[in-house]
């Protein structure tokens, strides 16, 4: 079955890799592929949404308190009888989901909500996703070895072992 069975080109495999680690989820096939395809399908059932509510209010909560800490602090706005901020939501998006995801499934206040800035684990995150991004689709060969101590392959093993702590 075509969704049981998947073929990544091996330059994305190797990249990949790199990122996640040789026993990744982005590689299982078979049995195995539909044995955590479940067990990840599960944890979006309505159930378990519900049960994940208390830490969503929570992170939004610290979020709001946040965004309130600064609006009080900082006023950018035309108008100063009206507190305004400017921010971007794509990065407190961000430090939201990094917030929930590690309360649910580490049991980890990350914090990226209450500093409004990214922790330590979401800038290596961040950092190994544009660096997989940039590697697969560069045409340099030497993109490909990793143990080549460049500053970016030193920064990389840097990051990755940030996750690699908070991960086991």
């Amino acid at each position: 079955h075509a969704s049981t069975y998947r073929v990544h080109p091996p330059l994305m495999k190797h990249h990949m890799r790199q990122f996640f680690g040789e026993r990744n989820f982005a590689f299982m096939n078979g049995k195995e592929w539909k044995f955590y395809r479940s067990a990840v399908h599960k944890a979006f059932n309505p159930a378990a949404l519900e049960a994940a509510q208390h830490c969503i209010e929570k992170v939004a909560c610290t979020l709001k308190g946040s965004l309130q800490r600064e609006i009080d602090q900082g006023n950018d706005g035309d108008d100063q009888n009206v507190p305004s901020i400017t921010m971007e939501i794509l990065p407190l998006l961000k430090l939201a989901t990094l917030d929930v995801f590690g309360l649910m499934a580490l049991g980890e206040n990350i914090g990226g909500c209450a500093s409004l800035e990214p922790s330590p684990i979401a800038q290596a995150f961040e950092y190994l996703s544009d660096e997989m991004t940039r590697r697969m689709h560069s045409k340099n060969p030497f993109n490909t070895f990793y143990f080549i101590p460049t500053r970016s392959n030193l920064r990389h093993k840097k990051e990755r072992q940030v996750l690699c702590d908070v991960l086991q």
